[in-house]
C-alpha cells in the first residue's frame, strides 16, 4: 500500500490494485476494513492533544513558580527575622 497526495486529495493505492481518493483533510467515507485513517487528519488531532497538554503544563509550571518565589520570599524574611533575634540576643 502507498499514500500520496494528489490535486488536493490523499489518495490510497493498496496492494490489490484497489484505489481510494479522499479529499484532504476529509475522513474516507467508505466502509473499508483495510482503509487506513486520514495521516493528515491523525496528526492534526494529535498536534491540537499536544497543544492543550503544553497549554497545562504551563499553567501548571507557572503556579509552581509562584509557590517557589512565595516560599523563597518567607525563608529570606525568616532568616532576616532569625538574623535580627540573634544580634538581639548577642
Amino acid at each position: 500500500m502507498k499514500q500520496y497526495i494528489q490535486n488536493g486529495y490523499l489518495v490510497t493505492e493498496y496492494d490489490s490494485g484497489a484505489m481510494v481518493k479522499v479529499l484532504q483533510g476529509q475522513e474516507p467515507k467508505e466502509v473499508i476494513p483495510e482503509l487506513p485513517k486520514n495521516p493528515i487528519i491523525e496528526l492534526q488531532k494529535e498536534n491540537k492533544n499536544l497543544a492543550e497538554t503544553v497549554s497545562k503544563l504551563t499553567i501548571e509550571n507557572k503556579k509552581k513558580d509562584s509557590m517557589a518565589n512565595t516560599m523563597a520570599k518567607t525563608i529570606a524574611d525568616l532568616n532576616i527575622r532569625i538574623n535580627k533575634l540573634e544580634k538581639e540576643g548577642k
